[in-house]
């Protein structure tokens, strides 16, 4: 008898905003952080402007649910928000958005959807850099 394998999702963060951003909180309600080097967030960590991170939530076993969220604090004011979700049997969700601040505009989508290990892609930008057609 094979084992089933366990899920997992990952958060693929690039910041194109030309802000350093500070990581203010980072929470799961389900599952943990990935092991490896990286893939958990550091409170109080940097992502500098260009930067990107990579962050996994891993499920326990087979039917374990997967959640959390992460914010994010640019320097020039606001808030950066990343939330997830995949409950057993149904498929995952997100949300990404950015609050507080009308220079940055976040954009999300998800890679490997259908897969046991779907990305959450999030690009973070500046409206400046939007409006000149730099970012898609």
């Amino acid at each position: 008898m094979s084992e089933a394998a366990n899920k997992q999702i990952a958060i693929a963060f690039q910041n194109g905003s030309g802000v350093s951003l500070g990581v203010t909180s980072a929470m799961l309600v389900s599952g943990i952080w990935g092991p490896g080097t990286g893939e958990q967030p550091q409170i109080g960590g940097t992502i500098l402007a260009g930067g990107t991170r990579r962050y996994v939530n891993l499920a326990t076993s087979p039917f374990t649910a997967l959640g959390g969220n992460i914010s994010m604090t640019p320097a020039t004011g606001g808030a950066i928000v990343i939330s997830w979700s995949w409950l057993d049997g149904e498929e995952p969700s997100k949300f990404a958005y950015a609050q507080g601040t009308t220079s940055l505009t976040v954009n999300s989508a998800w890679t490997g959807l259908g897969s046991l290990s779907p990305t959450v892609q999030v690009w973070l930008a500046s409206q400046n850099l939007r409006a000149a057609g730099a970012v898609r």
